[in-house]
């Protein structure tokens, strides 16, 4: 499945992506229940249809009484004060609203409050409104963009490439995101997944396998551990964390020297994301079989016990997580060659653990699902889309309640 993912995302070599089979299986309901308390912990539909709802607390802060019928009302889905976030509501479960689609090979995402920004290995940094509206192009003529992220007006990708030669665009760039002239902030050979954290830019120089540390001006350069083909990269204040062409993953000071094992081998290859919270690291795997996990284990003790979040994941890919949820996506399987079967999937989990009826399943029948990213209300993820057709989108649904 490798071949797939290299001939989808990018024509050379250097190129290292995941590709992966995962089964499709039925969509577990979010809560049809009138007085339903608490978060949504296993999925599993009541049963319940009854029209309005008394009493119990309803979704941040809701009224606990409304008439809406629960099985279709997009601002009362399944409880009283459950927003669709401009998608449909059917049999109580909220469904999908896409945001934008035409896209060549969508590869990245990032949320902020000034909307959504996306980067494609066609080579485009977009911004589109949180509800789909006023979409831009920011910047074109980029090579195999991939990995974006924003602070403040300036809005920051990472170009596949190499570093030097006529045209080449090797390396982080950025611009303003009312009026974009892109800049190089720092070259880099295929560099990937650009993000950031107080105020320092990270990112994953694959062909030179190294993360790399630099400010957002261009200077303090500097590689933080070598590992193996380098890909999904975060940091906190202490540390970068990352996944690689290796079987583990690893982290290593953001000052001084040292590299460490986050958790030991996964049975192969890991080459897809990783997230954190406070206390967490979160990522994703494809196993030796394109066994698909999703894992996490405290970073106070690394090594540790970890937390796995459901049992039949295949071609497992994007991650991110909010107060309560880990969220990740299932790239899907091939109908044929490079061609998506259309069943890729976004799946939720308390951070604690799944239920014992597995996860939550937001959304189904997706286009070689990718990167996700999470606000307040909602779960967004980009669909790479099948090669040479445009047919990559961005989409969201309501986070669960």
């Amino acid at each position: 499945m490798i071949a797939r993912r290299a001939s989808v995302v990018a024509s050379t070599a250097f190129c290292l992506l995941i590709g992966g089979c995962g089964a499709l299986i039925g969509v577990n309901d979010i809560f049809l229940d009138p007085a339903a308390v608490g978060p949504l912990v296993d999925g599993g539909g009541t049963g319940d249809t009854a029209t309005g709802s008394e009493g119990g607390p309803t979704p941040d802060g809701a009224p606990t009484n409304c008439t809406a019928d629960l099985t279709s009302d997009p601002l009362h889905c399944g409880v009283c004060g459950n927003d669709c976030v401009g998608g449909a509501c059917k049999a109580g479960r909220c469904e999908p609203v896409q945001l934008t689609g035409l896209l060549e090979q969508a590869n990245g995402i990032a949320v902020a409050a000034s909307g959504v920004y996306i980067t494609t290995g066609g080579g485009e940094v977009l911004r589109v409104d949180k509800d789909g509206k006023n979409k831009k192009v920011l910047a074109a003529g980029q090579t195999d963009a991939r990995g974006v992220a924003v602070e403040g007006t300036t809005v920051y990708w990472s170009n596949g490439d190499f570093p030097a030669g006529a045209g080449a665009k090797g390396g982080v760039w950025k611009c303003d995101v009312n009026s974009c002239t892109p800049q190089l902030v720092v070259a880099a050979n295929w560099a990937m997944n650009v993000t950031l954290s107080d105020g320092w830019l990270y990112f994953a120089e694959n062909n030179n396998s190294a993360v790399r540390r630099v400010r957002p001006d261009g200077t303090a350069n500097t590689a933080l551990g070598a590992p193996n083909k380098p890909f999904g990269v975060v940091a906190d204040a202490t540390h970068v964390y990352y996944t690689s062409n290796s079987t583990s993953v690893y982290r290593a000071p953001i000052t001084g020297t040292g590299v460490e094992d986050v958790v030991g081998a996964n049975n192969g290859i890991t080459l897809t994301f990783i997230t954190l919270d406070t206390e967490r690291a979160y990522w994703t795997v494809n196993e030796t079989g394109n066994k698909g996990r999703v894992r996490s284990v405290a970073k106070a003790t690394l090594g540790g016990t970890t937390i796995e979040y459901g049992t039949d994941n295949v071609a497992s890919y994007g991650i991110a997580v909010d107060d309560r949820f880990v969220y990740w996506s299932n790239d899907g399987t091939e109908s044929a060659p490079g061609v998506s079967a259309e069943d890729g999937e976004i799946r939720a989990c308390p951070k604690q653990g799944c239920a014992a009826t597995g996860p939550l399943i937001l959304a189904d029948k997706l286009v070689f699902a990718g990167p996700v990213a999470v606000d307040d209300k909602a779960v967004y993820w980009v669909e790479l889309g099948n090669p040479n057709q445009s047919s990559g989108r961005v989409r969201k649904v309501a986070r669960p309640r």
